[in-house]
């Protein structure tokens, strides 16, 4: 969570490098054409009336006005289990209001259908209420908005860390929640080393279907 220009975006893609899409397939929820995704060689444009089945890492690019197939496409998700999704830009896809019945879904029951979600947002009072107190980690960058840092507040002691706080640029708080941990984070690697991670992990993935291959890298 992070306004604009804090180092969000390049974190989320730091978080997206390291996630098992050698085990699954991963869907990046691209709500509003994030430059960097197009950069990626080997992520494979997917259409929402299905869902991916094999390893790799697909994108979808849902329109405001496709709010239906959106929710459909969500639902065969919660129905598959097994599947990453990695959401851009969160109050696009899980507003408080209207909630997404499918994205609530996943968020409540995801663990036990393995569906891992990493929502990147910046302005987290706007989002699904689930979606911050179902998380198991938050990384929290700086917010422009104090109702934002009120919200992400609520869910960390204060007297531990205080949100209102200003980080040095690009600097964030990371909050473990099951293991109770805070720490200050320094900037994440650059976008572009995550990303050709990424791209030599999909190279293998989408040459070869022998698992022992996926898993190695």
């Amino acid at each position: 969570m992070g306004r604009t220009g804090s180092g969000k975006s390049v974190a989320g893609i730091f978080h997206l490098s390291r996630a098992n899409f050698h085990e699954m397939p991963w869907v990046i929820i691209d709500s509003k054409g994030e430059a960097e995704f197009a950069r990626i060689r080997g992520l494979k444009d997917w259409d929402m009336g299905t869902v991916p089945t094999r390893p790799g890492l697909y994108v979808i690019r849902p329109l405001p006005d496709d709010t239906k197939e959106l929710e459909e496409f969500l639902w065969k998700v919660h129905q598959k289990g097994n599947i990453g999704l990695f959401v851009d830009e969160g109050y696009m896809v899980a507003p408080a209001r209207p909630s997404s019945k499918a994205f609530r879904a996943i968020l409540t029951q995801g663990r036990s259908l393995r569906i891992p979600v990493i929502i990147n947002s910046q302005r987290p009072k706007w989002l699904e209420p689930f979606a911050i107190s179902e998380a198991t980690f938050y990384q929290v960058f700086h917010l422009n908005d104090r109702k934002d840092r009120d919200r992400v507040q609520e869910f960390i002691d204060a007297d531990r860390i205080d949100l209102h706080a200003r980080l040095p640029e690009f600097h964030s708080v990371y909050y473990d929640v099951k293991g109770n941990d805070i720490r200050l984070f320094s900037p994440v690697r650059k976008a572009e080393d995550s990303i050709a991670l990424i791209e030599k992990r999909l190279d293998v993935i989408n040459r070869t279907d022998n698992t022992i291959k996926r898993a190695a890298i």
